[in-house]
Protein backbone atom coordinates (compact mmCIF):
# COMPACT_ATOMS: atom_id res chain seq x y z
CA UNK A 1 0.00 0.00 0.00
CA UNK A 2 1.32 3.42 -1.09
CA UNK A 3 0.85 6.40 1.02
CA UNK A 4 1.54 9.71 2.01
CA UNK A 5 1.46 11.39 4.85
CA UNK A 6 -0.55 14.81 5.18
CA UNK A 7 2.19 16.45 6.82
CA UNK A 8 4.66 15.89 4.10
CA UNK A 9 2.43 17.03 1.17
CA UNK A 10 3.13 20.69 -0.51
CA UNK A 11 -0.14 22.83 -0.80
CA UNK A 12 -0.54 23.41 -4.15
CA UNK A 13 -3.48 26.07 -4.99
CA UNK A 14 -6.26 24.95 -7.04
CA UNK A 15 -8.46 28.72 -7.98
CA UNK A 16 -11.68 28.81 -9.89
CA UNK A 17 -12.95 32.41 -10.61
CA UNK A 18 -15.69 33.57 -12.11
CA UNK A 19 -18.24 36.72 -12.87
CA UNK A 20 -18.77 38.85 -15.72
CA UNK A 21 -16.85 39.82 -18.16
CA UNK A 22 -14.34 42.49 -17.69
CA UNK A 23 -14.39 42.25 -14.08
CA UNK A 24 -10.48 40.87 -13.59
CA UNK A 25 -10.28 37.37 -13.93
CA UNK A 26 -7.54 37.10 -16.58
CA UNK A 27 -4.98 39.60 -15.18
CA UNK A 28 -5.90 37.44 -11.56
CA UNK A 29 -4.95 34.14 -12.89
CA UNK A 30 -1.68 35.69 -14.95
CA UNK A 31 -0.38 37.06 -11.74
CA UNK A 32 0.65 33.32 -11.33
CA UNK A 33 3.54 34.23 -13.62
CA UNK A 34 5.22 36.42 -10.77
CA UNK A 35 5.97 32.84 -9.28
CA UNK A 36 7.30 30.93 -12.54
CA UNK A 37 6.41 29.41 -15.52
CA UNK A 38 3.33 29.10 -16.75
CA UNK A 39 1.11 27.31 -19.39
CA UNK A 40 -1.71 29.67 -20.06
CA UNK A 41 -4.91 28.54 -22.47
CA UNK A 42 -5.95 31.53 -23.70
CA UNK A 43 -9.04 30.28 -25.32
CA UNK A 44 -10.78 33.53 -25.30
CA UNK A 45 -7.90 35.37 -26.80
CA UNK A 46 -7.95 38.00 -23.87
CA UNK A 47 -4.49 37.97 -22.69
CA UNK A 48 -2.92 40.79 -23.38
CA UNK A 49 0.91 41.84 -22.95
CA UNK A 50 0.84 45.69 -22.61
CA UNK A 51 -1.73 45.74 -19.67
CA UNK A 52 -0.27 42.55 -17.94
CA UNK A 53 3.51 44.47 -17.86
CA UNK A 54 1.88 47.78 -16.77
CA UNK A 55 0.68 45.45 -13.76
CA UNK A 56 4.05 43.77 -13.19
CA UNK A 57 3.16 40.96 -14.34
CA UNK A 58 6.01 39.00 -15.36
CA UNK A 59 5.01 37.83 -19.47
CA UNK A 60 8.37 36.09 -19.80
CA UNK A 61 6.90 32.91 -17.71
CA UNK A 62 3.68 33.08 -19.62
CA UNK A 63 3.95 30.63 -22.21
CA UNK A 64 0.02 30.45 -24.38
CA UNK A 65 -0.86 27.12 -26.02
CA UNK A 66 -1.66 27.02 -29.41
CA UNK A 67 -4.74 26.14 -28.95
CA UNK A 68 -6.68 25.63 -32.81
CA UNK A 69 -6.48 21.49 -32.33
CA UNK A 70 -8.89 22.02 -29.43
CA UNK A 71 -9.24 18.87 -27.11
CA UNK A 72 -6.36 17.19 -28.50
CA UNK A 73 -4.17 20.13 -27.80
CA UNK A 74 -5.17 20.44 -24.23
CA UNK A 75 -4.78 16.55 -24.18
CA UNK A 76 -1.35 16.27 -25.45
CA UNK A 77 -0.16 19.68 -23.38
CA UNK A 78 -1.36 18.00 -19.97
CA UNK A 79 1.28 14.36 -20.84
CA UNK A 80 4.13 16.93 -21.66
CA UNK A 81 3.26 18.80 -18.53
CA UNK A 82 3.02 15.62 -16.52
CA UNK A 83 6.48 14.22 -17.90
CA UNK A 84 8.08 17.74 -17.23
CA UNK A 85 7.16 17.63 -13.71
CA UNK A 86 8.07 14.43 -13.15
CA UNK A 87 11.79 14.99 -13.89
CA UNK A 88 11.48 18.55 -12.35
CA UNK A 89 8.92 19.28 -9.92
CA UNK A 90 9.75 23.23 -10.32
CA UNK A 91 9.43 23.05 -14.44
CA UNK A 92 6.12 24.88 -14.48
CA UNK A 93 4.39 26.66 -11.29
CA UNK A 94 1.14 26.02 -13.06
CA UNK A 95 -1.76 25.90 -15.54
CA UNK A 96 -4.78 28.51 -16.55
CA UNK A 97 -7.51 27.73 -18.40
CA UNK A 98 -9.48 31.27 -19.14
CA UNK A 99 -12.08 30.42 -19.41
CA UNK A 100 -13.61 26.86 -18.79
CA UNK A 101 -16.66 28.50 -20.12
CA UNK A 102 -15.29 28.83 -23.69
CA UNK A 103 -12.99 25.75 -23.98
CA UNK A 104 -16.35 23.39 -23.18
CA UNK A 105 -18.27 25.49 -26.29
CA UNK A 106 -15.15 25.39 -28.69
CA UNK A 107 -15.01 21.24 -27.90
CA UNK A 108 -18.73 21.18 -28.51
CA UNK A 109 -18.14 22.99 -31.51
CA UNK A 110 -15.64 20.35 -32.44
CA UNK A 111 -17.98 17.93 -31.77
CA UNK A 112 -20.93 19.41 -34.20
CA UNK A 113 -18.39 19.70 -37.12
CA UNK A 114 -16.77 16.53 -37.09
CA UNK A 115 -20.27 15.13 -36.81
CA UNK A 116 -21.39 17.03 -39.38
CA UNK A 117 -18.92 16.11 -41.87
CA UNK A 118 -19.00 12.54 -41.47
CA UNK A 119 -22.99 13.01 -42.05
CA UNK A 120 -21.77 14.68 -45.37
CA UNK A 121 -19.16 12.35 -46.36
CA UNK A 122 -21.19 8.84 -45.53
CA UNK A 123 -23.06 9.08 -48.63
CA UNK A 124 -22.89 10.38 -52.34
CA UNK A 125 -24.37 13.89 -52.54
CA UNK A 126 -27.19 12.30 -54.48
CA UNK A 127 -28.27 10.01 -51.71
CA UNK A 128 -27.63 12.57 -49.02
CA UNK A 129 -31.30 12.04 -47.90
CA UNK A 130 -31.16 9.18 -46.19
CA UNK A 131 -29.05 11.05 -43.44
CA UNK A 132 -31.43 12.66 -40.85
CA UNK A 133 -31.32 16.33 -41.86
CA UNK A 134 -30.60 17.79 -38.68
CA UNK A 135 -27.26 15.31 -38.57
CA UNK A 136 -26.24 17.18 -41.52
CA UNK A 137 -26.95 21.06 -39.97
CA UNK A 138 -24.70 22.68 -38.48
CA UNK A 139 -26.06 24.59 -36.15
CA UNK A 140 -28.08 21.70 -34.43
CA UNK A 141 -26.30 20.13 -31.55
CA UNK A 142 -27.81 16.23 -30.07
CA UNK A 143 -28.12 15.31 -26.79
CA UNK A 144 -24.77 13.24 -27.53
CA UNK A 145 -22.81 15.70 -28.48
CA UNK A 146 -23.46 17.63 -25.21
CA UNK A 147 -22.75 14.53 -23.46
CA UNK A 148 -19.59 14.07 -25.12
CA UNK A 149 -18.13 17.74 -24.66
CA UNK A 150 -19.05 17.01 -21.12
CA UNK A 151 -16.56 14.12 -21.14
CA UNK A 152 -13.72 15.67 -22.26
CA UNK A 153 -14.29 18.33 -20.44
CA UNK A 154 -14.57 16.04 -17.05
CA UNK A 155 -11.91 14.12 -18.26
CA UNK A 156 -8.94 16.81 -19.07
CA UNK A 157 -9.80 19.14 -16.04
CA UNK A 158 -9.08 15.96 -13.35
CA UNK A 159 -5.72 15.34 -15.12
CA UNK A 160 -5.20 19.20 -14.97
CA UNK A 161 -6.61 19.38 -11.23
CA UNK A 162 -4.18 16.63 -10.14
CA UNK A 163 -0.95 17.75 -11.28
CA UNK A 164 2.00 18.28 -8.94
CA UNK A 165 0.98 22.65 -9.39
CA UNK A 166 -1.28 25.39 -9.72
CA UNK A 167 -4.11 25.34 -11.14
CA UNK A 168 -6.51 28.03 -12.24
CA UNK A 169 -9.83 28.44 -14.13
CA UNK A 170 -11.78 31.51 -15.24
CA UNK A 171 -15.55 31.17 -16.17
CA UNK A 172 -18.06 33.43 -17.18
CA UNK A 173 -21.30 33.75 -14.52
CA UNK A 174 -24.62 32.12 -15.00
CA UNK A 175 -27.91 32.65 -12.98
CA UNK A 176 -30.01 29.81 -12.88
CA UNK A 177 -33.62 29.20 -11.25
CA UNK A 178 -35.19 26.48 -9.67
CA UNK A 179 -38.58 25.22 -11.78
CA UNK A 180 -40.04 24.45 -8.27
CA UNK A 181 -38.82 26.44 -5.24
CA UNK A 182 -37.97 29.80 -7.41
CA UNK A 183 -34.81 30.19 -5.75
CA UNK A 184 -31.60 31.89 -7.99
CA UNK A 185 -28.21 30.62 -7.87
CA UNK A 186 -25.16 32.42 -9.56
CA UNK A 187 -22.05 30.33 -10.34
CA UNK A 188 -19.64 29.31 -12.64
CA UNK A 189 -21.29 29.15 -16.75
CA UNK A 190 -20.80 25.44 -17.81
CA UNK A 191 -23.24 22.60 -18.46
CA UNK A 192 -25.42 22.18 -15.41
CA UNK A 193 -24.24 18.78 -14.75
CA UNK A 194 -20.50 20.19 -14.68
CA UNK A 195 -20.84 23.20 -12.52
CA UNK A 196 -21.14 21.42 -9.12
CA UNK A 197 -18.47 19.38 -10.26
CA UNK A 198 -15.96 22.34 -11.04
CA UNK A 199 -17.09 24.41 -7.98
CA UNK A 200 -15.86 20.59 -5.68
CA UNK A 201 -12.62 20.24 -7.83
CA UNK A 202 -11.19 23.89 -6.57
CA UNK A 203 -9.90 24.25 -3.20
CA UNK A 204 -10.68 27.90 -4.03
CA UNK A 205 -14.04 29.58 -5.53
CA UNK A 206 -14.34 33.34 -5.70
CA UNK A 207 -17.14 35.57 -7.44
CA UNK A 208 -15.21 38.29 -9.61
CA UNK A 209 -17.06 41.68 -9.70
CA UNK A 210 -15.46 45.32 -9.94
CA UNK A 211 -16.90 48.05 -7.40
CA UNK A 212 -16.64 51.32 -9.64
CA UNK A 213 -17.84 53.69 -6.72
CA UNK A 214 -14.29 52.27 -5.01
CA UNK A 215 -12.99 51.85 -8.08
CA UNK A 216 -11.72 48.06 -6.82
CA UNK A 217 -11.76 44.52 -8.28
CA UNK A 218 -12.94 42.21 -5.68
CA UNK A 219 -13.46 38.96 -5.35
CA UNK A 220 -16.08 37.10 -2.37
CA UNK A 221 -14.83 33.82 -1.24
CA UNK A 222 -17.81 32.81 1.13
CA UNK A 223 -21.31 31.47 -0.15
CA UNK A 224 -23.07 34.88 0.45
CA UNK A 225 -26.63 34.88 -0.88
CA UNK A 226 -27.44 33.26 -4.29
CA UNK A 227 -23.48 33.54 -5.35
CA UNK A 228 -21.04 30.42 -5.00
CA UNK A 229 -18.02 30.75 -3.02
CA UNK A 230 -15.27 28.61 -0.56
CA UNK A 231 -12.34 28.92 0.14
CA UNK A 232 -11.08 25.59 1.51
CA UNK A 233 -7.62 26.68 3.15
CA UNK A 234 -10.25 29.21 5.71
CA UNK A 235 -7.27 31.60 5.44
CA UNK A 236 -8.71 34.41 2.49
CA UNK A 237 -10.65 37.37 3.37
CA UNK A 238 -14.39 36.67 3.11
CA UNK A 239 -14.22 39.74 0.28
CA UNK A 240 -10.78 39.93 -1.19
CA UNK A 241 -9.03 43.26 -2.79
CA UNK A 242 -6.81 43.11 -6.03
CA UNK A 243 -7.39 38.89 -5.55
CA UNK A 244 -4.75 38.00 -7.78
CA UNK A 245 -3.48 34.19 -7.89
CA UNK A 246 -0.43 35.60 -6.64
CA UNK A 247 -1.78 36.93 -3.17
CA UNK A 248 -4.04 34.15 -3.09
CA UNK A 249 -0.97 32.04 -2.75
CA UNK A 250 0.77 34.17 -0.28
CA UNK A 251 -2.41 34.35 2.04
CA UNK A 252 -2.37 30.14 2.01
CA UNK A 253 1.38 30.24 2.59
CA UNK A 254 1.06 32.34 5.55
CA UNK A 255 3.08 34.81 4.18
CA UNK A 256 0.21 37.31 3.82
CA UNK A 257 -3.00 37.78 6.85
CA UNK A 258 -5.92 40.28 7.14
CA UNK A 259 -3.81 41.93 9.68
CA UNK A 260 -0.63 42.80 7.56
CA UNK A 261 -2.56 43.00 4.10
CA UNK A 262 -2.03 46.93 3.24
CA UNK A 263 -4.70 46.59 0.19
CA UNK A 264 -7.23 44.95 2.42
CA UNK A 265 -7.65 48.41 4.28
CA UNK A 266 -9.39 49.53 1.09
CA UNK A 267 -12.64 48.31 1.85
CA UNK A 268 -14.52 50.74 4.57
CA UNK A 269 -14.69 48.94 6.91
CA UNK A 270 -11.77 47.17 7.34
CA UNK A 271 -12.56 45.59 10.80
CA UNK A 272 -16.04 44.13 9.54
CA UNK A 273 -13.68 42.87 7.01
CA UNK A 274 -11.47 41.30 9.58
CA UNK A 275 -14.49 39.36 11.10
CA UNK A 276 -15.81 37.98 7.59
CA UNK A 277 -19.09 40.72 8.57
CA UNK A 278 -21.73 39.16 5.92
CA UNK A 279 -22.83 42.75 5.75
CA UNK A 280 -19.51 43.90 4.14
CA UNK A 281 -19.73 41.30 1.23
CA UNK A 282 -23.48 41.89 0.46
CA UNK A 283 -22.48 45.69 0.07
CA UNK A 284 -19.42 44.53 -2.13
CA UNK A 285 -22.50 42.58 -4.34
CA UNK A 286 -25.08 45.41 -4.71
CA UNK A 287 -21.94 47.22 -5.89
CA UNK A 288 -21.76 44.53 -8.33
CA UNK A 289 -24.98 44.59 -9.24
CA UNK A 290 -25.33 48.35 -10.13
CA UNK A 291 -22.30 48.45 -13.02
Amino acid sequence: MRTTKVEDQRDYVKVLFYGMSKVGKTTALASLANLGRVLYIDAEAGLKRLPLEQLEIDTKNIEVLDFSERYKAIDEAFWELKQDLEEDAESWAGVVWDSGTEIYQAFLDQIVETRVQRARTAVPQRNRSVIPSNMQDPFFIDRDDYGEAIKKVRTLMRHYRDLPCHFGTAFLERRDQDDKTRMVTIGPSIAPSLQGEMVGWHDVVGHSFYDASKDLYLAAFRQEGVAVGGDRFHVLPPLMVNPSFERIIDYVQGTLTIENDEEQKQLNPPVQQERGDRHSVSAGRRAHATT
